[in-house]
């Protein structure tokens, strides 16, 4: 079965395929994530702290409060990470001349041309790229995510945005 068969059924009469692609192995950081991960660990730092104070006062309250602070510090440092692994088998990116297309496990979203903005590439150490865009509206921004050929994708993202 061809990987890229999910975009059929949502493509328009006359639309055409310009790229195709997945994310290469590798990282699972992506560029922002240096940030992500340095207020993750200023969070788990404070709630570690809250715990260890509590330990060596012997208060339940602070104990408790120490504990629930965790679980978010451990969801901010971990999630995406966590969550770019689990899917990079399972992610498909195609271009079109009128939309780009992401499938991350069985959830596909379109990004229409009228929505995109001109992508931003950012190449990696390990020689892959990812396109970021960023977005005119409120749907949020997305990326194409570490593509051994990221200029070919974004060659064809330009190229839908002159046609």
């Amino acid at each position: 079965m061809d990987e890229y068969n999910f975009c059929r059924s949502r493509m328009q009469e006359g639309e055409q395929i310009l790229w195709q692609g997945k994310p290469q192995k590798g990282g699972v950081f992506a560029a922002a994530e240096p940030i992500v991960l340095i207020i993750g660990a200023a969070w788990l730092f404070l709630a570690g702290d809250c715990l260890f104070t509590a330990w060596q006062d012997r208060s339940w309250a602070l104990a408790v409060l120490g504990a629930v602070l965790i679980t978010p510090g451990l969801l901010i440092v971990a999630a995406k990470p966590l969550r770019t692994a689990r899917l990079r088998d399972k992610t498909w990116y195609v271009v079109t001349n009128r939309q780009i297309l992401i499938k991350e496990g069985e959830r596909v979203v379109s990004h229409p041309l009228e929505e995109l903005t001109v992508p931003h590439l950012r190449m990696h150490r390990n020689g892959a790229g990812t396109l970021l865009f960023y977005s005119r509206r409120l749907r949020g921004n997305f990326a194409l995510e570490n593509l051994a050929d990221a200029e070919a994708a974004r060659d064809a993202v330009m190229q839908m945005a002159q046609s």
